[in-house]
Parts: C-alpha cells; sequence; structure tokens
C-alpha cells in the first residue's frame, strides 16, 4: 500500500494513517452532491480525503471533526498541501464532545463511519477504532446528524448493505429520512457490497434508487465509474 496517494489535484499522506484510502471511500467522494452547499461537515475525516476530493468540487467552507491525534495530524498536513487550505478546517473532537460545544449548523453532512458492531479486536487499537463503532454507535452519530444538519440540508452516509439498514431504521426514529440510494457492486453479476445513501429531515414515499458497478463483465472499469472518477484518478 503506498504511503502518498496522488490524485490529479492533490495527494493524500496516509503512511501512518488508521485506515488507508480504497476504492469505496474515493467513489463516495466522487458521488457527493455539493451543489450550493455552503457549509459542510466531514465527520471522522480520517486523511482528509472525503474534505479534499468536495474541496476540489466547490469553494464551500468546510469542517473536517477526527478523534484521533495521528489522523488529525495527517488530515491537517494533507488539507494545508493543497489548493484549498484556506476552506478547510481541522476539528481533533470526537462529534459527541463537538455536537455540544458548537451551535454551528450544516447544509451538507458526510460520513464514512465505522462498520461493524459486534467484533473481536485485532489488537490494533487505532485500526479497530476506525473499522467498529464501539467508539461512535449508530444512535450517537444520528444524534449528532439531528442535531448539526439544518433543517433544508442533506447528509450522505456509505455503510455495507447491512449496516445501512440498521442505521435507516435508526435514522428514522430521529425525523432524519433516505430519500436517495446508490447501490456499489463490484461486478455485475455479484451482489452490492456497500450504500451510499442520502438522508434529508422531511419524509419523503418515495425513494430514488440506482446502481453502480466498478468493474464490467470485462473485468474492465464500467464506464459510469470512470466518469465519476475521472475529475480524480490520475490514469483516467
Amino acid at each position: 500500500m503506498q504511503d502518498i496517494f496522488r490524485f490529479k489535484q492533490f495527494e493524500i499522506d496516509q503512511q501512518k494513517a488508521s485506515m488507508k484510502i480504497c476504492t469505496d471511500s474515493c467513489l463516495f467522494g466522487a458521488l457527493i452532491d455539493v451543489a450550493n452547499r455552503k457549509k459542510i461537515l466531514d465527520i471522522g475525516t480520517g486523511t482528509g480525503l472525503l474534505a479534499l476530493m468536495m474541496a476540489q468540487k466547490c469553494d464551500a467552507q468546510i469542517y473536517a471533526i477526527e478523534p484521533d491525534e495521528i489522523n488529525a495530524d495527517l488530515a491537517e498536513k494533507n488539507f494545508n498541501s493543497s489548493p484549498w487550505k484556506n476552506n478547510l478546517r481541522l476539528l481533533q473532537y470526537s462529534v459527541q464532545q463537538f455536537t455540544q460545544d458548537t451551535d454551528l449548523k450544516f447544509d451538507l453532512i458526510v460520513s464514512n463511519p465505522p462498520f461493524y458492531e459486534k467484533y473481536l479486536p485485532s489488537g490494533n487499537k487505532r485500526k479497530d477504532i476506525a473499522k467498529h463503532n464501539s467508539d461512535l454507535s449508530y444512535q450517537e452519530l444520528v444524534s449528532a446528524i439531528q442535531s448539526l444538519l439544518h433543517n433544508q440540508g442533506i447528509c450522505w452516509i456509505l455503510l455495507p448493505v447491512r449496516q445501512m439498514s440498521d442505521f435507516e431504521e435508526i435514522s428514522a426514529q430521529h425525523g432524519i429520512y433516505v430519500s436517495q440510494r446508490f447501490f456499489i457492486k463490484n461486478r455485475p453479476y455479484e451482489n452490492p457490497i456497500r450504500v451510499v445513501s442520502v438522508f434529508e429531515k422531511k419524509y419523503s414515499s418515495y425513494i430514488l434508487q440506482s446502481e453502480i458497478t466498478i468493474r464490467d463483465k470485462d473485468e474492465k472499469h464500467h464506464v459510469l465509474f470512470k466518469n465519476l472518477m475521472r475529475p480524480f484518478y490520475l490514469y483516467l
């Protein structure tokens, strides 16, 4: 795994990161619609990937929360070496503490939260925290989103399929409802591996659903995937 991940307009130092950059997170960043959004919050920014991808697409003020000290230092370094350092603000906080301390409201919130609730620890504490939600339950995350999201704001979340079902159920109980879903598949004939869901504070009986396939039947990158990633990936 390369220590420096280079994109067309920025680079990510991930040498000491608890979780490395993966295709899912890059695709998530490319999908997020930032149009007409002025104040954005990235919960659990890690190395700053999503914040930087959004900064490339808009001139909004982007706040990035990261509780892990090493990750936060990496994210700040990556922000400062980017063309958009004046639009990016790194906050070394847990989202629980940030929610208590701020009166800010955001018109866009994004998060690629910890996936797993029940697990066997790997022995790597920082990696366990990044992958498992023992330090940030879905209930706590939804509560934070409810508090921090503007009434007309939207929230984008990336999770595996089963975990997203749980998350959507909890969010609905807090008055945050799904308006759109993107099912991500590795190949056309495989089941989805991830879901990107878009949430709002208003209920709609109609949910727009679409599917994104990373590779086609010939094992080449799917045309939709290439179109989404072309502004970012060096080789496209």
